[in-house]
């Protein structure tokens, strides 16, 4: 049987890794540059938990192809780190409101349409755990957005 963590890190494998920090993040200020340099050194199944819970909002910053890599650390983590505050933003970037998404389209389908079928899949596998093994308290709303949004047929 496949772990969901093997499943994310097999649909993920094939995305290149920034080489630069303005690869991995959309602008250069103070706080982008650090979270940048945060998750620069690591491959995205290497990120130290230090680093995601120094930037647990930081999943809006990256830039689309920064997203791309960096992304399964935030999923990773937020499975595998009970009671990790990693979880409700990883949750809440991915589940935008249709309000929210209707005032950035171009934000999150830059974001969101680089994701090819087996990513999509892996992203959805981890909306069936999270709910099979309710870590989402309070996130209800969230969680129907994410089926709509990504496959989530366990």
């Amino acid at each position: 049987m496949t772990s969901t963590r093997d499943v994310i890190i097999t649909a993920f494998r094939s995305v290149s890794k920034p080489r630069s920090i303005g690869e991995i993040v959309a602008h250069a200020c103070e706080e982008c540059d650090q979270l940048a340099k945060s998750l620069l050194p690591h491959s995205f199944d290497a990120v130290p938990s230090a680093a995601i819970q120094a930037n647990l909002d930081g999943l809006p910053l990256l830039s689309p192809g920064g997203l791309h890599y960096y992304l399964p650390a935030w999923l990773l983590h937020s499975l595998e780190v009970p009671g990790s505050v990693a979880l409700p933003f990883t949750i809440g970037h991915l589940t935008p409101t249709a309000e929210t998404y209707a005032s950035s389209p171009e934000y999150f389908e830059q974001r969101f349409s680089r994701f090819d079928e087996s990513q999509r899949q892996a992203i959805g596998l981890f909306f069936v755990d999270v709910t099979r093994y309710q870590l989402s308290d309070g996130l209800g709303g969230e969680l129907d957005r994410a089926r709509d949004r990504w496959p989530t047929e366990a």
